[in-house]
């Protein structure tokens, strides 16, 4: 599965994306939104992870526009600092699947798209 991490901190951008190949995904890092969205064209995520505080497209406008271009099939995790009520909302009318807190661990995140993409298998009885 293809994961599109996008934060303008390029530290946690790359730890973060270098973390998920560990955990089995394949990723791609970018720092702004108008980059993700050029990268989005060729690496054809199946999900990403925006910081909300981008500088030049602020992570709201950039799930707007994935929403837009793509519908409702890539997951959308927010991965900020924002953790209000109010900033939880607004990710949500965004288009945002998932809003978590930074710092928001691996192992949340790998959760979040364990949930949407891993199938259960049933068991036999």
């Amino acid at each position: 599965m293809r994961v599109l991490v996008v934060d303008d901190n390029t530290d946690i951008a790359e730890l973060l994306g270098e973390a998920l190949m560990l955990e089995g995904f394949q990723t791609a890092v970018e720092h702004d939104g108008r980059a993700a969205l050029a990268r989005w064209s060729s690496f054809a995520p199946h999900a990403a992870v925006l910081d909300l505080g981008l500088p030049d497209m602020d992570g709201y406008a950039l799930a707007r526009a994935v929403r837009q271009a793509h519908g409702q099939d890539p997951l959308l995790i927010a991965a900020t600092g924002y953790g209000t009520d109010a900033d939880r909302s607004r990710a949500t009318d965004a288009g945002f699947d998932s809003h978590l807190v930074k710092p928001a661990s691996v192992r949340d995140i790998v959760r979040a798209l364990d949930e949407r993409f891993v199938e259960t298998t049933p068991s036999k009885g």
